[in-house]
């Protein structure tokens, strides 16, 4: 059952019922004291978390994951589940069958995980309860508990996360969320009960030692299909841009063509509200692709100038036509300290820039080392005036086959082509194409005459 996707054991339970634990545990169980004590257990509980007392923590394991059977209040003092303060939030941790273990927050202080171990082999979800008063409602099926809320918002929409370090401060993402469907193609969203849980998913774009420099957005006509950190060949149509509080233009999937934009109608969303992006979430999709898409802000600026979208104005290549999805990349070779090629089943596919003052830049694709060889090219230990990009032709395609750096430009071969450092690049890019150049370039604002939306 765990070796099963997400999805498809969400389908399975859908279609069984939450019952369908008890009735194989009935079926097997020797034990009539246990099924007696489970008969017994109360369909609904209030539970009064008040300073002082301590969380106990009753389990029950169900095809292989542990659930939590019941909670309970205890008088006295143990290492975890003391209640040291008021409690103004709880997050819990839910596998496909209930809950499966909790944690209280207080204003200053929070408990550890109380309940069943969260293994890799289980599938969990997280959400948080926001507690107005102190007491919760605790609901059981008869075999293990399902459902906590607080006892002044029982009709509260649930929200579910992937992740447990997802965007607690997001309380309703519904209102949060870039509608792709409503806010940009301008169709009628249907009214969500709040009978069954929204799956959200969290993508954090920061790590300790910085900012995620890449992502991969793979989609379909009807919407994203699927967003991973990790940077992959999607040879897909034009799907996303973005533009960053500094300026700067990104597009997820193949270049965006000024030219097969149908009357200069861009279709675009001003971000309200200032400060960086910190990680990306969406609603999980059961039946279609994602396209409900927003966006989780951390430090906010001073500068209050707000920037209106631009898009690149650039020449294609020879080799290839407007409707040729290609994937462009630039980058400004300006004060390089170190330099690190990617290279794959004989292709360089790109290069890992590192510059004094400024942030790592990708020039070309960039790729895990479970699929590619990662190597230094370039250390910043020798003075250097050129780069070179070395492609080689064969029946279908033109690719980079070798890069490097020149103490003078000595190379002449008609498939070098040499760039000196500190030089403007684009590497264009297609399944089978590359070809490099000069970047001739400009921004240009999207036309006024283009959809607006706000978010």
């Amino acid at each position: 059952m765990f070796g099963l996707s997400a999805e498809i054991q969400s389908y399975i339970w859908e279609y069984t019922g939450l019952i369908a634990p008890s009735v194989v545990f009935i079926s097997v169980a020797s034990e009539t004291a246990e099924l007696v004590q489970f008969f017994k257990s109360p369909h609904e509980q209030e539970l009064d978390l008040q300073p002082g007392a301590c969380v106990s923590i009753d389990l029950i394991r169900v095809f292989e994951a542990d659930y939590i059977r019941e909670i309970s209040l205890q008088s006295g003092s143990k290492t975890e589940g003391n209640i040291i303060g008021n409690v103004t939030a709880l997050k819990f941790a839910a596998s496909i069958g209930g809950i499966c273990s909790i944690k209280l927050f207080g204003a200053d202080w929070e408990s550890d995980w109380l309940g069943g171990a969260r293994n890799e082999r289980g599938v969990f979800r997280y959400g948080i309860i926001y507690i107005k008063s102190s007491k919760l409602r605790i609901c059981y099926n008869g075999l293990n508990c399902i459902e906590i809320s607080d006892l002044k918002q029982s009709s509260a929409k649930s929200v579910l996360w992937d992740r447990e370090d997802f965007p607690s401060l997001i309380t309703d993402p519904d209102r949060s969320l870039i509608d792709f469907g409503q806010d940009i193609a301008g169709l009628s969203r249907p009214v969500i009960g709040t009978a069954k849980p929204q799956l959200f998913a969290s993508l954090p774009l920061c790590t300790k030692a910085g900012y995620i420099t890449a992502l991969t957005v793979y989609h379909s006509g009807t919407g994203i299909l699927r967003i991973i950190r990790n940077p992959i060949v999607a040879f897909v149509t034009p799907a996303l841009m973005i533009q960053t509080t500094m300026g700067r233009v990104f597009t997820f999937g193949s270049f965006i063509n000024p030219q097969l934009v149908k009357n200069n109608r861009y279709m675009w969303i001003l971000l309200e509200g200032k400060g960086n992006i910190t990680a990306m979430f969406y609603e999980i999709p059961l039946y279609q692709a994602i396209v409900r898409l927003g966006v989780v802000r951390g430090q906010s600026f001073s500068d209050d100038t707000i920037l209106m979208p631009r898009y690149h104005n650039v020449s294609f290549p020879k080799f290839a036509g407007p409707d040729a999805g290609l994937f462009l990349s630039v980058a400004h070779l300006g004060g390089l300290e170190r330099a690190e090629i990617c290279q794959m089943a004989g292709r360089c596919t790109g290069l890992l820039l590192h510059f004094s003052g400024r942030p790592s830049a990708v020039l070309g694709q960039w790729y895990s080392n479970s699929v590619a060889k990662r190597s230094c090219i370039y250390n910043g230990q020798t003075d250097v005036t050129d780069i070179y990009f070395y492609t080689k032709k064969f029946k279908n395609y033109s690719i980079v086959v070798n890069i490097g750096f020149l103490r003078d430009s000595s190379v002449e071969e008609a498939d070098c082509y040499v760039f000196p450092i500190g030089a403007h690049i684009a590497w264009w890019f297609s399944k089978g194409y590359d070809a490099v150049c000069l970047w001739d370039g400009e921004l240009i604002d999207i036309p006024a005459q283009s959809k607006e939306s706000y978010k």
